[in-house]
C-alpha cells in the first residue's frame, strides 16, 4: 500500500470522525431541548424529567455579600441632645503624628462633632414598703388583737410588679427556676432570702 493510498485512508477517517462528531452534538442539544428553552409546548416534555437548574451567574453580575447599592441604611437615629442624660466632650490634646499640643481654644470653624451615643440600664432602686402591724388589748376580753394589712396591699413579701416581673422571666422567657433566681439576684439586686419567696 503506497503513501498516497494510507493518506487517502486518514483523511477519509477523519471527515467521518468528524461528521460522527457533528451529529452527536446535534443529538445531545435536542435531548436538552424542553418547553423551558424552545418553542416546544409544556405538554411535550417527558412528565418525569428533572427541570433544569438555573444558570449561574458569571462572577461579573453575580451580587456581592452585603447591602446592595441604593439598599436604605439602618443606624440607630440619634436622640436630640437635649434628650439625653449627659453629654461628655471628647477632644485630642495632642496631634498623633508629631505631638504637638493643641490650643484648647477650638478653631473657628471648627467641623461638627461626630455624635455617639451610649445606651445604658439606670440603677435598680427598688421602692420597700414597710408594714407595721401594730397591737391593741381588749379592756374586756383582755385578748391582743393585732393589725393586718390593707386589703389592697400585697401578700408575702414582693408586691405585684416585682411578682409580675418575676413571674414573666420564668413563664413568659420560660427560664428554670434556677436562672430565674440568678436574673433576680444579679441584674435585679434582690436579696436570695426574697428571691425564694414562694409566692412566685
Amino acid at each position: 500500500m503506497g503513501c498516497c493510498t494510507l493518506q487517502a485512508q486518514l483523511d477519509a477517517q477523519a471527515e467521518a470522525l468528524a461528521a460522527l462528531r457533528q451529529e452527536v452534538t446535534e443529538l445531545r442539544a435536542r435531548l436538552d431541548r424542553d418547553s423551558s428553552n424552545s418553542s416546544k409546548p409544556p405538554a411535550s416534555g417527558h412528565p418525569h424529567a428533572c427541570p433544569q437548574p438555573p444558570a449561574r451567574p458569571n462572577q461579573a453580575t453575580r451580587s456581592q455579600r452585603g447591602a446592595q447599592p441604593g439598599h436604605p441604611g439602618t443606624t440607630q437615629a440619634l436622640l436630640p441632645v437635649a434628650e439625653v442624660s449627659q453629654v461628655i466632650l471628647c477632644q485630642p490634646t495632642v496631634c498623633g503624628q508629631c505631638t504637638a499640643p493643641f490650643s484648647p481654644e477650638a478653631p473657628s470653624p471648627a467641623p461638627a462633632a461626630i455624635r455617639e451615643q451610649v445606651w445604658e440600664l439606670p440603677p435598680l432602686t427598688w421602692e420597700i414598703t414597710e408594714y407595721q402591724r401594730r397591737a391593741r388589748t381588749c379592756a374586756a376580753s383582755g385578748t391582743r388583737i393585732w393589725g393586718r394589712r390593707p386589703p389592697e396591699a400585697p401578700e408575702g413579701c414582693l408586691a405585684f410588679r416585682a411578682q409580675a416581673a418575676l413571674g414573666l422571666s420564668k413563664g413568659g422567657v420560660q427560664l428554670s427556676r434556677r436562672s430565674a433566681l440568678t436574673l433576680a439576684q444579679e441584674m435585679l439586686g434582690l436579696p436570695l432570702s426574697l428571691a425564694r419567696s414562694p409566692e412566685w
